[in-house]
Parts: C-alpha cells; sequence; structure tokens
C-alpha cells in the first residue's frame, strides 16, 4: 500500500510541477504580448508613413509637370 502511495503521489507532483511551468510560459507570453504588439504597431506606423510620403513626392512630382 505504501508503495502505491508513493508512487501516486510523485505521479500528483510530476503533473503540479509541469502545470506551474506551464503556468509560468503563460504568464511570461501574457507579459511579452502587449510589448509585441506594440512594435506591430510601431512597424505598421512606419510602413504607412513611408507610403504617405511617397504617396506626397508623386502628388509634388505632378503638380510640377502640370
Amino acid at each position: 500500500m505504501s508503495q502505491q502511495i508513493d508512487s501516486f503521489c510523485e505521479e500528483l507532483r510530476g503533473k503540479l510541477n509541469a502545470m506551474d511551468d506551464r503556468l509560468q510560459q503563460l504568464k511570461a507570453t501574457a507579459k511579452a504580448g502587449p510589448e509585441k504588439v506594440r512594435q506591430d504597431l510601431h512597424s505598421q506606423a512606419e510602413k504607412l508613413r513611408a507610403s504617405l510620403n511617397a504617396d506626397r513626392a508623386s502628388i509634388e512630382a505632378a503638380k510640377t509637370r502640370m
């Protein structure tokens, strides 16, 4: 009986450790999430600025041709 209890406790401890590891991973992902979103938004804003500047240059070039 003692062997069964020890085995059960060891299995339970392993499962709890695995759950704790997963929880720590989730916490790290949750903390990194907003930073990644900020970086993605910054990158998209830079692309839009570059596109706007290119469009402005095209408009100015068209105005000078007229």
